[in-house]
């Protein structure tokens, strides 16, 4: 089979997964419901139509971003651990919403809280202004050195983030919750305003795919097509950089998708164009992440328990596991 009918095929099946998962979401959380026989004035109506149905529109979303950012910064840095927080966005992010939560706390207003969201943003935007003045800065685009750079970056907002979180005394449940990630029912911006943004910003992203499909090959290969490599780097980590901004604002920290989609869709569909590959990734990242969150509400429920696991814990519990197998069956050639 020629990898455009295989193509064609993963992404059949892809659809039909998704068209399952999504039914598996609403039907299943802290209890089962028949949606076939729904009252439309019953408690379980408000349930499926005001939280599950929201959570599977924004774990869609969220998953799918997540997953192409992840790839776009494998391509881009060229290195397999890559994920959308390497750079060190999420750090920044979860920083801006634990001083938000200490601001609440400095301030005894609750009402500051519902600025988390906004905290988050203005704290990952900071890194991605320091990532744009650092390369733009840099005589040659270094992978190493901008890798080495978002490393420094999370080392140092992390010191930050536990100087604050030993700081927040009976408010420290609250930065938890959003440092394990969670997908939310409803996000701070609209819906509708949430998917524009992840699409338009797709896209921009969709023009240079001939520039991503090439991006595999050594620098010096690339700068002989006349291809400004620092130039349309910088432009795709930007972008990549701004969707992830926005996602993790809304959703705090969830790992492992962003990381282990591409790695998955590689060994499925062993292609080195972007188009297909970046349409897979976005599948089934939406996918697991959805799979994890009814996997969040549902387990307590088995032991009798009101709550919710926070999904970064289950994407990380159940991710883990997956990429040791992918690892062990591809060994070395897991990834390119």
């Amino acid at each position: 089979m020629n990898i455009k009918n295989r193509f064609i095929l993963i992404f059949v099946i892809s659809i039909f997964v998704l068209f399952f998962i999504s039914f598996l979401r609403i039907s299943v959380g802290t209890t089962i419901i028949n949606i076939f026989k729904i009252d439309k004035h019953s408690p379980s109506y408000i349930i499926v139509t005001q939280l599950r149905i929201p959570k599977l529109y924004n774990g869609l979303i969220i998953g799918g971003t997540l997953a192409l950012c992840g790839l776009i910064l494998q391509i881009l840095l060229r290195n397999p651990l890559a994920e959308p927080y390497t750079l060190g966005i999420s750090s920044g992010a979860s920083f801006g919403a634990v001083f938000i939560v200490f601001l609440s706390i400095l301030y005894n207003n609750n009402r500051l809280l519902s600025f988390l969201p906004l905290g988050a943003l203005i704290g990952s935007f900071t890194v991605v202004i320091f990532i744009f003045i650092f390369i733009i800065n840099s005589k040659y685009f270094n992978v190493n050195t901008l890798i080495l750079a978002g490393v420094i970056i999370n080392s140092f907002f992390s010191s930050l983030i536990a100087l604050f979180l030993s700081l927040l005394s009976n408010k420290t449940h609250i930065a938890l919750s959003w440092l394990m990630g969670y997908v939310p029912s409803y996000t701070k911006i609209s819906p509708l305003l949430f998917l524009l943004i992840i699409l338009i910003t797709y896209f921009f992203i969709l023009f240079y795919w001939k520039e991503l499909d090439i991006f595999y090959l050594p620098d010096s290969y690339i700068i002989n097509l006349g291809i400004n490599i620092k130039r349309k780097k910088l432009l795709l980590i930007l972008l990549a950089s701004f969707i992830t901004s926005i996602v993790v604002s809304q959703s705090g920290i969830i790992g492992f998708v962003g990381f282990i989609t591409p790695h998955f869709v590689r060994n499925i569909l062993p292609d080195q164009n972007f188009k297909r590959i970046s349409i897979i990734s976005i599948l089934w990242g939406g996918i697991i992440l959805v799979v994890c969150d009814t996997l969040a509400q549902f387990l307590p429920s088995i032991f009798g328990l009101n709550s919710d696991i926070p999904v970064g814990v289950i994407t990380s519990l159940t991710c883990s596991p997956i990429f040791i197998f992918l690892l062990l069956k591809k060994s070395s050639n897991i990834i390119y």
